[in-house]
């Protein structure tokens, strides 16, 4: 049987921080110029998709209660 590694709850958030400061990044890139309808689309194509990623990889690393 195959262990998964143990992740610890720091590395976790330092982790989510990283993908939300990214995420931060492209926002402020898709905002500069653009129309509400565009940022709209900048915005849901590509923070769903980071948003999207990151809680399907908390997902697979939550623990049970």
């Amino acid at each position: 049987m195959q262990q998964t590694p143990s992740i610890s709850p720091a590395e976790l958030e330092l982790t989510y921080a990283k993908g939300l400061q990214k995420l931060a990044g492209k926002l402020i890139r898709a905002s500069k110029g653009m129309s509400n309808k565009s940022l709209g689309n900048a915005f849901q194509q590509e923070a769903i998709l980071e948003i999207r990623q990151v809680l399907d990889e908390h997902t697979k690393r939550k623990r049970p209660v």
